[in-house]
């Protein structure tokens, strides 16, 4: 494993419209800060598809993790256990498509 940064990259939708802004106020200023404190995260962006996003998710987030070597720390942690149940107690029920990828850097 190397010492550059990887972006993991988290995807999904939400299916209520009607909770939508609440949702978005909850996932900006709870569980992007939860996350944050998870070992080896060191930023978090969010965007959402405009228009049609052609089968692809509606949102996603963006976390930056220090290097390879933190991945493993950061998902096995209890900060980041207890970050992932609180989405699923709270909004998993009106989420679908999740979707997670790891890239890793390549340069330059």
């Amino acid at each position: 494993m190397g010492d550059k940064p990887v972006i993991w990259i988290v995807g999904m939708n939400f299916n209520d419209s009607e909770k939508e802004e609440e949702f978005n106020e909850w996932y900006n200023n709870v569980h992007v800060p939860e996350v944050l404190t998870a070992p080896g995260v060191v930023s978090a962006n969010r965007y959402f598809a405009e228009g049609s996003s052609q089968g692809l998710p509606k949102y996603i987030a963006i976390y930056e993790l220090e290097s390879e070597d933190a991945i493993k720390k950061a998902m096995s942690s209890k900060e980041m256990s207890s970050a992932i149940m609180d989405f699923t107690k709270s909004w998993g029920k009106f989420s679908s498509d999740l979707s997670t990828v790891i890239y890793k850097h390549i340069g330059p």
